[in-house]
């Protein structure tokens, strides 16, 4: 059987603690008249319905078994892609959501202020070390602050849907962040019990950026590899 296909959707918070920090020096070229990325959509709906069109393209035909997961922002959005696909009578396997916000928490996400965001990606891409940061990774962190202010906003204009059918496991981190790093609020037991259907939830002992990084991430990655969640209608 072919393997299913898998999509990480990015996250609109910060990265893990050094995943961008290390290498700096070879990070995209940024100088005025360098090539830049087209603005795509704006709205999670809008990008979910993008992101979930390019996947049935890429990926055509009933022989596939699509699995989505995604982290922190992008857990809004593969849950997103997950009604979308119930919407057209095209379900996906599976939904994995790593810490995502609660329902609800966007408006909250999007008060962060400007400085905010910059000083954290300044200080992630530096390594924690104040004034490291050479000017290609000043401006790459500039467009990193753009991009998850953008994905903050999208957060707060939407709202979370419901799912019907499709078997869903959450990871949800259990220790706060450190200081000066951005991340949702703890997730009460039962916030996501209107949107899921009889969800399975992990609690990890780690934060959320640590769920993302070895030690977890592997143990995540072998789950997602394993067979499907339970059907959720033989959830009591």
């Amino acid at each position: 059987m072919p393997r299913p296909p898998r999509r990480r959707r990015h996250p609109g918070l910060p990265p893990p603690r050094g995943r961008a920090a290390r290498r700096p020096d070879r990070l995209p070229d940024r100088r005025p008249g360098a090539a830049r990325p087209r603005a795509g959509p704006r709205s999670i709906t809008e990008r979910a319905e993008r992101y979930l069109a390019s996947v049935r393209n890429a990926f055509p035909g009933s022989g596939h078994r699509l699995r989505l997961a995604g982290w922190s922002f992008g857990a809004w959005t593969a849950l997103s892609m997950a009604a979308l696909a119930e919407s057209q009578g095209r379900a996906v396997d599976a939904l994995y959501l790593l810490d995502p916000p609660p329902p609800g928490a966007g408006r909250l996400l999007a008060a962060y202020s400007e400085e905010q965001v910059d000083a954290v990606f300044a200080r992630e891409l530096s390594g924690g070390r104040a004034g490291r940061l050479p000017d290609a990774g000043r401006a790459y962190a500039d467009r990193l602050a753009h991009c998850c202010r953008t994905n903050l906003a999208a957060m707060a204009a939407h709202h979370v849907p419901r799912l019907n059918s499709t078997p869903t496991t959450i990871w949800l981190a259990e220790r706060p962040v450190g200081e000066g790093l951005l991340a949702p609020e703890p997730t009460a037991p039962d916030a996501w019990d209107h949107h899921l259907p009889g969800p399975r939830v992990e609690r990890v002992a780690a934060d959320h950026y640590e769920l993302v990084a070895e030690p977890h991430v592997q143990d995540i990655a072998a789950a997602l590899s394993k067979a499907r969640p339970p059907d959720p209608s033989t959830v009591a």
